[in-house]
């Protein structure tokens, strides 16, 4: 063999060997007994993007430090899913907020001082797939020792997850689960998401900085619990193929980029009353799309209402409940703060969304169709420090006393289960607000209508992810407290009246405009309600 072609021989002989070392020494560490955490992370720190998410990275200061951006003029809202997170101490994330000041925020200004203090604002996080619908699945420990999911979609034997220190989830692997544990009133919880280990606030900065030792490369942190599209999608598509009685899922339409605007109807099936004299529930939540919170406890209203229990079907019992967990499906998509808020009186806006119009036709039908709608109510969400709780921001000055009377009740059940809320009579503004679908329902229908904000980051109560929900949960069993009640009863025999009224006035508007009701304009919609 030439000199040269051995030279070369031994070359490719090296290169070879050293890949094998490579390879051999990669498939080591990756080879991993089931369940356990594989310490192998790339070097490159990454920040995804995806449904509902806000985060980006813009500086790494050095290996433990980074510095995050919101991407949109927003800031009571962020969710990121990090990827290659170092894993061999604590790593800081810093979020800025400069130059997040918007005028649709009105007078809430992007500064982070309403963080400080004490613990401050705690953000969640959790190893869990943000858009799996069983990432955000919870287990309460029974007395006799075994863990039970909270999915009121699961057969109760399929609910049982074991009697193990963890209960039985495919989310996280096994050796971190336990920490995702806690006590809530002296039960033992199980979930995914829990909070991270520190918080900073840099007020001359206007920057919040989160410290946390992470046990896995890839994490998502968000300031309250993500309710993501994909996640209403996955529940809403469970929900159809249980096939419960009396859950319909109405289609209203589609929204500018293409996604399904849907109410959750609940009628009650045992009820001897016709449909047209039931009382009606309106709830909505996420006016305000980065609001998660609201959806939260929508959902809480909601899975309350679907348990198989006596008092489910108590609360069911002669009415029917429209749910709307996500109002504005593609600004909680694209995590923007207001696209939908104050549109519903603007019938000559160019560009006024087609989920105003979609919106207003269901329930303009729905009443023609001779049925009421008895309470509209929204469920709104804050930051950090503006409100406790439970906190109702908004009163409808046509009821301002029956409100007033209605938290009081509310609230003083919330705080006798350990919960914080402000003062019943305590408020932001009173009026009326018929720009907004609730409030646009209650002037062109009557209803009564309520508005409150949750908060499940308060600093000094945070709450875990059943405590939101059973935020919702009280607040159902409250609003069929009121329909029973006799002004609950009287209300509705008002609006049946009302009703007829509405219905003679607008058959009277069509036959003598010469116009056809599936061709209303938008000022017909909107305005005159027809």
């Amino acid at each position: 063999m030439h000199s040269s072609q051995y030279v070369h021989f031994i070359l490719q002989c090296l290169l070879i060997a050293i890949l094998l070392i490579c390879s051999l020494a990669i498939r080591a560490d990756d080879i991993t007994k089931e369940g356990t955490i594989t310490t192998q992370v790339p070097a490159t720190l990454q920040v995804l993007s995806g449904d509902g998410m806000n985060l980006a990275l813009t500086d790494k200061i050095d290996e433990h430090y980074y510095v995050l951006k919101i991407t949109n003029l927003i800031h009571n809202l962020f969710c990121g899913q990090i990827c290659h997170i170092p894993l061999d101490g604590d790593v800081t994330f810093g979020i800025s907020l400069d130059g997040l000041d918007s005028s649709e925020m009105g007078g809430n200004k992007a500064n982070v001082a309403k963080w400080s203090g004490k613990p401050g604002l705690i953000p969640v996080y959790t190893y869990a797939d943000p858009q799996r619908y069983e990432s955000y699945e919870w287990f309460v420990k029974g007395d006799d020792g075994r863990w039970l999911s909270d999915d009121p979609l699961k057969e109760i034997t399929a609910r049982d997850a074991g009697a193990e220190i963890v209960p039985k989830q495919d989310v996280v692997p096994r050796e971190v689960a336990e920490h995702f544990l806690y006590t809530v009133g002296g039960k033992t919880y199980w979930s995914a998401f829990g909070e991270v280990d520190s918080t900073e606030t840099v007020t001359a900065l206007n920057i919040f900085r989160i410290r946390h030792h992470f046990l896995l490369p890839s994490a998502t942190l968000a300031m309250h619990y993500p309710f993501s599209y994909t996640f209403q999608q996955g529940f809403i598509s469970r929900l159809r193929a249980a096939k419960l009685p009396g859950v319909f899922i109405d289609k209203l339409g589609g929204t500018q980029e293409r996604r399904r605007l849907q109410v959750i109807r609940l009628e009650d099936t045992t009820s001897k009353i016709p449909a047209s004299q039931r009382q009606t529930v309106l709830l909505t939540a996420r006016e305000h799309s980065s609001e998660s919170a609201s959806s939260w406890s929508g959902f809480g209203a909601l899975t309350a209402l679907l348990a198989d229990t006596p008092k489910a079907k108590r609360l069911r019992q002669d009415t029917t409940w429209l749910i709307i967990l996500m109002e504005d499906p593609d600004g909680s998509a694209n995590s923007t703060f207001d696209h939908l808020t104050d549109k519903f009186l603007r019938p000559n806006d160019r560009d006024l969304p087609p989920e105003v119009l979609a919106y207003a036709r269901y329930f303009t039908a729905y009443v023609a169709d001779g049925r009421t709608i008895d309470i509209t109510l929204s469920i709104h969400g804050v930051e950090a420090t503006e409100a406790s709780n439970a906190f109702c921001p908004f009163r409808e000055e046509r009821f301002d006393t029956s409100i007033v009377d209605f938290n009081r009740k509310f609230f003083a059940d919330l705080k006798s289960k350990g919960y914080t809320v402000d003062d019943p009579e305590a408020k932001w503004g009173t009026g009326t607000i018929p720009g907004r679908l609730y409030g646009w329902c209650a002037a062109r229908f009557g209803s009564f209508d309520l508005c409150f904000e949750v908060n499940d980051r308060y600093p000094t109560h945070r709450l875990a992810l059943p405590e939101l929900q059973a935020i919702g949960g009280s607040l159902a069993t409250q609003i069929a407290n009121w329909l029973a009640s006799d002004e609950g009863q009287h209300k509705h025999t008002a609006l049946l009246h009302l009703g007829e009224e509405y219905r003679r006035a607008r058959s009277a508007y069509f036959a003598q405009a010469g116009t056809h009701i599936t061709g209303r304009t938008p000022y017909e919609l909107l305005i005159l309600g027809y």
